[in-house]
């Protein structure tokens, strides 16, 4: 059975893409949060001790960014979407099939086979299809006419791929 789509890929979709990408599962949420607020203790207490040296405040503040990476990083990555070469802001016709799913849009045209999608990350309203472990291709529920349509979709991205590895959890982004 053929599953049409089409429509557009808005901002908001594109940031939730890269919220559900980077979302960590709950141990690593805990952990990051644990060193964030850790060395941000040892950043007051630093600065508290001695306001005039600044170079470990620098080197304390470095540990903090990157432990509070997956909430700050899909505001960053979602950016790009201004870009004025973007071809998600066009508007998109596609078909997903048993065998892969085709995509097109006024700049370009994709035929991908399933077995190119290593896996996936489905949320609320939104299916990552993955090609490695960082490149995907996202599919709103709005760009499918009906929830038959939807669900039917998110059953073959199911049966066809793998789901994300555990590292990369199921989430209701």
């Amino acid at each position: 059975m053929d599953i049409h789509f089409e429509g557009r890929i808005s901002r908001q979709d594109f940031y939730r893409a890269h919220v559900l990408h980077m979302k960590p599962s709950r141990l690593l949420m805990w952990l990051r949060i644990g060193a964030a607020a850790f060395f941000i203790l040892a950043l007051l207490r630093t600065y508290t001790a001695n306001p005039s040296n600044w170079q470990p405040l620098v080197l304390l503040a470095f540990p903090v960014i990157l432990a509070t990476t997956p909430w700050w990083m899909p505001f960053y990555k979602t950016s790009a979407y201004s870009d004025p070469k973007n071809p998600l802001k066009d508007p998109i016709l596609g078909i997903a099939s048993p065998v892969g799913v085709v995509m097109s849009g006024p700049s370009f045209k994709s035929s991908m086979r399933w077995e190119t999608y290593s896996h996936h990350k489905i949320g609320n309203s939104l299916v990552l299809l993955y090609q490695g472990g960082r490149g995907f291709n996202l599919f709103p529920r709005s760009l499918f006419k009906s929830d038959t349509e939807w669900e039917g979709f998110v059953r073959l991205v199911e049966a066809k791929t793998l789901p994300a590895p555990r590292k990369y959890v199921k989430s209701k982004a």
